[in-house]
């Protein structure tokens, strides 16, 4: 029987806090891994989206340099709407269903 590979969804809002959890994941977690890094937008801060894409472009190469040796199969995705909801409807394969 093959081993279940482990999936982990790691919610950011690019903070401190969101920079050491990364570091932690970066540190605790190795090949075999798939982690899903997501940004969720709240409707009421969304803005153009072209300027917004580039701020979070910028956020996820910081997090994809402290996750680049770890051997996880990492995935970024931004989602938009209300946070908590956007959170418990993603599955840990990285997109909003």
């Amino acid at each position: 029987m093959k081993p279940q590979e482990k999936r982990i969804l790691a919610p950011v809002d690019f903070s401190a806090d969101s920079l050491h959890t990364i570091r932690y994941l970066a540190e605790h977690h190795s090949t075999g891994t798939r982690l899903t890094v997501l940004h969720v937008v709240p409707d009421e801060m969304r803005g153009d989206e072209d300027t917004m894409l580039r701020e979070h472009l910028l956020m996820f190469s910081q997090y994809s340099g402290i996750l680049a040796d770890s051997g996880c199969d990492v995935r970024f995705a931004v989602a938009y709407g209300n946070p908590a909801k956007m959170i418990l409807e993603t599955p840990a394969t990285g997109a909003p269903e």
